[in-house]
């Protein structure tokens, strides 16, 4: 495995336990001023360092629609510049979009070889098994001691709701305590879980093995409360699940897949929400249609032509406009329709390039991670 390659991979891995493990992060951080703060750019600098490393490898040289799409981004910012000013709005967006922009079209130019991607795989996979049982236990802990215990495991003092400090949010749901665990944040674990589990699903070659890390997972999803979570999973199941039933028989499966698909909706109408009262869930999908008709109100829809309010949403908004709950909706404003037909366009043109590998084990977790993603960028 050649230094460039091996640094890279081990940059993306350091990346994800880093972001997976946040809430310890805040935890071993916080007493001390000065790395509390630093804490908070580590993200973007092990981008910036994969970037860079790239570059240095390979040249800024990018595949036609990478280079469309990063232009095309630099454009609307250059707009947005020229309207706002470089104010901390505009470093907001730089974080959010710009940053993970400009490390994936470079990123996806990297040509990892077949044992440098074993590897990473199973160095990946062992630290999201370890992650799902660590997680596990602090959550079940969590919920047998109780908010202040948890809110204080992470910031030494006892709060309920979001810290204005740390971030870390502690409420209830369901009668369950919402558990951070180990990302610090109760959606960013459940969201984790799911993808841990879709990962070591991929390599696991015995049933019995995919079905404890799946189980746990769940576990860990219904206590972190992350309904979205485990809707997008049993998606995910049944696809798996189905995918085997139609080789073996044909009216079986049709008869599965349409039970599931009802079961599904069901689950996704009555689980996506965040009312804690069993009447609320009936009326929590409608809710969020509320919240997305206020953003209507609030945008004009000159804006999905040339985004030209991007620095004004997001991390550095006030109020619902800071806080979408909807991907699509996101970057529909933020990059406009040309721009999320570029992103499109960029993501599907590397997902065919990944699904060309002829490793089954890649192309399985690929596929399932898109469904994922795609059912959670809903409300997310």
């Amino acid at each position: 495995m050649k230094k460039t390659e091996k640094c890279v991979l081990n940059l993306c891995l350091f990346y994800i336990i880093y972001v997976f493990m946040y809430g310890i992060v805040i935890k071993l951080t916080i007493s001390n001023s000065i790395l509390f703060q630093v804490k908070t750019y580590i993200p973007e600098i092990i981008l910036g360092l994969i970037t860079i490393l790239v570059i240095a490898k390979n040249g800024i040289r990018l595949k036609r629609y990478s280079l469309m799409l990063l232009m095309y981004s630099l454009l609307i910012f250059a707009i947005n510049f020229c309207i706002y000013g470089f104010s901390e709005q505009a470093l907001y967006c730089i974080r959010d979009l710009y940053i993970p922009l400009i490390a994936f079209c470079f990123l996806m130019q990297v040509r990892v070889s077949s044992k440098g991607m074993e590897i990473f795989a199973q160095r990946l996979v062992l630290f999201f098994k370890i992650y799902i049982i660590a997680g596990f236990i602090l959550a079940v802990v969590q919920q047998i001691m109780g908010w202040e215990w948890a809110s204080t495991f992470y910031t030494g003092y006892s709060f309920y709701g979001q810290d204005p400090v740390s971030k870390v949010k502690i409420a209830h749901n369901l009668g369950l305590l919402r558990a951070p665990s180990l990302s610090g944040n109760f959606a960013t674990f459940g969201y984790y879980c799911l993808i841990a589990a879709i990962f070591i699903a991929a390599h696991s070659y015995k049933s019995c093995k995919k079905l404890f890390w799946d189980v746990l997972a769940v576990i860990c999803m219904v206590l972190a409360t992350n309904k979205s979570a485990i809707v997008a999973y049993f998606v995910v199941f049944i696809l798996r699940f189905t995918g085997d039933m139609r080789r073996k028989s044909t009216w079986t499966y049709r008869v599965v897949i349409g039970l599931v698909l009802m079961i599904a909706a069901f689950s996704a109408f009555m689980l996506i929400g965040d009312n804690s009262d069993g009447i609320g869930l009936l009326t929590s999908v409608f809710a969020r249609f509320d919240v997305w008709k206020d953003i209507f109100n609030d945008t004009s829809v000159f804006e999905i032509v040339v985004p030209y309010k991007m620095f004004t949403y997001g991390s550095g908004a006030e109020g619902g406009l800071g806080f979408w709950d909807n991907t699509y909706l996101y970057y529909v404003f933020t990059q406009g329709i040309i721009g999320t037909a570029l992103w499109a366009l960029a993501i599907m043109r590397t997902y065919r390039i990944r699904m060309r590998d002829r490793n089954k084990v890649v192309r399985h977790y690929i596929y399932e991670l898109t469904i994922a993603f795609l059912i959670l960028s809903l409300t997310v």
